[in-house]
């Protein structure tokens, strides 16, 4: 039988289980998977699925894949065997990969800035494409090249630097926008200081140009705002922005300040200058004096100028050229010529520029800075200080002394003198004054001022406006500047030329010398005679002819004459008994007697290029104007200088002095002569019985030597001559102090001092000033005082000329051994006797001593023992720098070797005891007592 089963299934399977991966939006993919179907009667067989309402139904078979952006509803049913359809399952894959766009970055403040930034995002959304993407999710940013950060508001930014800010939105499927960026830009470093050139740095008289450059702003890493500007302003004004150079032409001293200001307005610190602009003159040069005068230069002085911003030197001008210029108010002119005035102008100027008017200065060089008489010479220094030497019997020299010198001495109270003349026994200088002083012995009125002797310079009264003095045996001559001639002294020979003659007629204060007027020069003859230069280089004379040294015979001249055969003269002279004189051409001429009698002028053969000529007791001399210098006459004593003695009556040709070159002028002594250089050296020879040579001798000289200034003594300490570790030992309380003094020949020795000091230095005696007039080349000094006993004591002593104290003397050192007032009598005797004939060292002992025989004290009793308290020293120990050397009754023996001690005597009798640790020989002493050794 047949039999069919009929199966019928009206039941739907089960729904199937959907797996959407991933459910949330996606910027990838999405898998939908399904699984969990099942039929319990016809069985399972498939799923199915469709996208969207309106999609087909497929049939799956794996896991599918959607990966087309957009937002999918997916279904899914199960179906069994008999198509029975389960309900649907739904889904939704949701892919989106539209990105968001970029979002939008505020930035505030956008430029530089030196306050906080602030960062604000805003904008971001999701496109929507027919169908809704993801949507916006959010935002983030990084900064320069760090990690990205979400944003979650506004940022802020405090730090200072250039800062990029990166940012872009991100969507809910995790896509990325477009970035977007900006800089967050904060500068708070001040901008470099500007640099201020100032020109000129100096004063002007012109303008000042500020030029402001530099201005910069520090790169610290990262570049900063940027330079800006500069501004400027001038002292308390206000600030102004510079565009250009700045320019100050007004007179003033203006402070300038500057800054740099950059693009966020921070200001750097400020530079700051000044600008100097001044168009006033210094004063005028005023004040002026000739500090130093020689043959070929002067230096002068003036008071310093003055200006409102300072002088900073000053120009120099020889009448119309520029020579130089200096910083000080004082300039020195070389190069000159001798017996000249110059016109000497100085200009000041300040730093600006500005120059004064001239200050003009005359000043003349020296004819001659020497002048020799018969046995005294006088000189006269560069800076206006005579100084004098020779005899000095009538106090010619001008020391306040009548001592003569063998070398020069000041004279006393002279200065800014340009000329000196000496007469016989009396002395003349000439200030710039225009004053004359004189000085010395004028007994028949030489001096001019009434007196008749003076040791020191007295200003002649009644004389002004001199120019040129002369001088002769007892008279003196002054030149006015109006070319007048005034004269005093003697008037035996009719040498005051007033047309007077007689002793009756001396004058003891100047009277002008009749007609005669246009004079430029002067020279007096020793014996009584006068020459006067006139401009016209003629020359005219006056007073003694016995010598026909005027070319008139043998009778007197009471007023001026003009000689004959004598013109083109441009110097003269007087020797004793005759004149020299030279001509324009350089040649020398001669008038008068030397021997042999000229009555009218004669001409020196040999000589010419002649620049200075002198005349003395029959010797003549010339110095050429190569500065060497030439003599010819009597050589008896050597006065030519060629190293020869030729007896008198000869007379010897035209020689060259020995050794000189470089002299500018030359003066003839009685047995003499002078050469002064142009470096201020004074050389001479010839006879020298009275120190006229001036070397600190009165040896005669026959070549030249060089004058010697007074120089102070010397003293050398005879007694005592010990030394601090040995001094020289006495008993007597107030030794004589001994020494030898030393100076140049003829000198005085007119006081002296001696000090004694004690170790330390301490005066203990002083002697003061003692003066003295004494010659003789040794010195004793017996202290007042009983100096102290038993303690080194140093002595020294210095001595005095007549005008300089000399150094102290080497230091000699004494000890007294006298110990205490005790006066012997006759015969002493004493003993010293020990405890043990043998002392060990450390070994303590006893020192007997015993004083008997005639003692006197202080009241002068006599007593036959010593009671009381005596000195007693021992020495002749050494000490080492590490052990005491013993004691000495309750006394540390001293480490000088030295040790004393008060010690008690009972009727002669005396125990100490002692104690030694060093070893040798000690000696013993007391007041008269020989002692005894251990």
């Amino acid at each position: 039988m047949l039999t069919e089963t009929v199966k019928v299934d009206t039941t739907n399977p089960t729904i199937p289980v959907m797996t959407v991966d991933p459910t949330a939006w996606t910027n990838k993919f999405v898998t939908i998977t399904l699984a969990g179907g099942t039929d319990a009667d016809s069985g399972f067989q498939k799923y199915q699925y469709k996208i969207n309402q309106d999609g087909e139904w497929k049939d799956y078979t794996a896991p599918f894949v959607i990966d087309t952006e957009g937002l999918y509803n997916v279904y899914a049913r199960s179906v069994d065997n008999v198509f029975n359809h389960s309900e649907e399952v739904t889904g939704v894959a949701k892919v989106d990969k539209t990105n968001p766009p970029k979002p939008i970055m505020t930035i505030e403040p956008s430029k530089w800035t030196n306050q906080s930034v602030s960062i604000t995002l805003s904008g971001g959304t999701d496109t929507d494409k027919g169908f809704p993407n993801s949507g916006f999710q959010k935002y983030q940013y990084k900064i320069d090249n760090g990690e990205w950060k979400d944003y979650t508001a506004p940022i802020i930014v405090d730090t200072e630097g250039l800062y990029k800010f990166v940012a872009r939105s991100v969507d809910i499927a995790a896509n990325l926008s477009e970035e977007v960026s900006g800089e967050a830009k904060i500068d708070r470093t001040k901008p470099t200081v500007p640099i201020m050139t100032i020109e000129p740095l100096k004063w002007t008289n012109l303008l000042v140009t500020i030029t402001l450059t530099g201005g910069n702003d520090t790169d610290k890493g990262f570049p900063n705002s940027g330079f800006q500007k500069y501004q400027y302003k001038i002292d308390d004004e206000e600030w102004k922005d510079y565009t250009q150079p700045v320019i100050v032409s007004e007179a003033g001293l203006y402070n300038v300040y500057a800054r740099s200001i950059d693009n966020v307005n921070l200001i750097s610190d400020e530079v700051s200058g000044q600008a100097k602009v001044d168009k006033t003159k210094p004063s005028t040069p005023t004040g002026f004096s000739t500090l130093l005068r020689n043959y070929d230069s002067l230096k002068i002085t003036w008071s310093p100028s003055s200006d409102n911003v300072g002088v900073t030197g000053y120009d120099i001008y020889l009448g119309t050229k520029l020579i130089g210029t200096t910083t000080l108010n004082e300039y020195t002119y070389t190069g000159l010529s001798s017996d000249r005035t110059y016109k000497l102008k100085v200009v000041a100027k300040d730093e600006a520029g500005n120059f004064s008017a001239e200050g003009v200065h005359y000043a003349k060089t020296p004819l001659s800075l020497i002048s020799s008489s018969t046995n005294h010479t006088l000189y006269v220094k560069a800076d206006g200080t005579v100084w004098a030497w020779g005899s000095n019997g009538g106090g010619q020299l001008g020391d306040g002394t009548t001592t003569s010198k063998t070398t020069a001495t000041q004279v006393l109270g002279l200065t800014d003198v340009v000329a000196v003349a000496a007469g016989s026994e009396h002395s003349l200088a000439l200030k710039a004054d225009g004053s004359v002083w004189s000085w010395g012995s004028g007994s028949l009125g030489a001096l001019g001022t009434g007196a008749t002797s003076s040791y020191v310079p007295t200003r002649v009264p009644g004389l002004e406006g001199i120019i040129a003095i002369t001088a002769s045996q007892s008279n003196s001559y002054a030149l006015k500047s109006d070319g007048t001639v005034w004269a005093w002294g003697g008037n035996h020979y009719g040498q005051l030329g007033n047309g007077s003659i007689g002793y009756q007629y001396n004058k003891t204060s100047p009277v002008k010398v009749n007609n005669l007027t246009g004079v430029t020069a002067l020279a007096a003859g020793m014996n009584s005679f006068v020459y006067a230069l006139k401009t016209d280089g003629r020359v005219w004379g006056w007073g003694a002819n016995y010598y026909n040294n005027l070319g008139i015979g043998d009778t007197q001249q009471v007023e001026p004459k003009q000689l004959d055969g004598l013109t083109e003269i441009t110097r003269i002279v007087g020797g004793t008994t005759h004149g020299v004189f030279l001509k324009a051409d350089g040649s020398v001429w001669m008038l008068g007697t030397v021997f042999y009698k000229f009555g009218t002028p004669y001409k020196v053969p040999g000589l010419s290029e002649v620049k200075s000529i002198a005349g003395g007791s029959g010797t003549s001399f010339a110095v050429k104007s190569d500065g060497s210098v030439w003599a010819w006459g009597i050589n008896s004593y050597g006065q030519l200088g060629n190293g020869k003695v030729t007896p008198e009556p000869e007379q010897t040709d035209m020689v060259r002095v020995t050794d000189l070159s470089g002299v500018s002028s030359v003066a003839g002594g009685a047995k003499s002569g002078i050469a002064s250089k142009t470096d201020g050296s004074i050389w001479t020879w010839g006879g020298n019985n009275e120190g006229h040579l001036g070397d600190g001798t009165t040896v005669q000289r026959l070549v030249p030597v060089q004058v010697q200034e007074n120089q102070a003594p010397l003293v050398t300490l005879t007694y005592p001559l010990g030394t601090q570790e040995s001094p020289s030992e006495t008993d007597v309380s107030n030794p004589s102090i001994l020494w030898n003094q030393k100076d140049a020949e003829l000198t005085k020795f007119t006081a002296y001092q001696v000090q004694v000091l004690d170790e330390s230095g301490g005066i203990v005696s002083d002697s003061g000033e003692v003066k003295t007039s004494l010659t003789t080349t040794t010195g004793t000094w017996l202290s007042s005082l009983k100096l102290p006993t038993f303690e080194p004591l140093q002595v020294k002593v210095r001595v005095k000329d007549e005008s300089l104290w000399s150094e102290w003397s080497n230091t000699g050192w004494m000890e007294i051994a006298s110990m205490f007032s005790l006066k012997l009598n006759n015969s002493l005797t004493n003993t010293i006797e020990l405890s043990r004939p043998t002392i060990k060292s450390g070994e303590p002992t006893t020192v007997k001593l015993s004083v008997y025989g005639n003692v006197y004290g202080d009241d002068d009793i006599e007593n036959d023992l010593l009671n009381g308290i005596a000195k007693v020293r021992v020495s002749g120990y050494t000490i080492s720098s590490t052990e005491s050397s013993g004691k000495f009754g309750d006394v540390e023996l001293s480490a000088s070797g030295n040790t004393v001690i008060d010690v008690q005597f009972h009727d002669g009798i005396a125990e100490i005891p002692l104690t030694l640790t060093v070893p040798g020989k000690q000696t013993f002493f007391s007041y008269g007592i020989a002692g005894g050794r251990i």
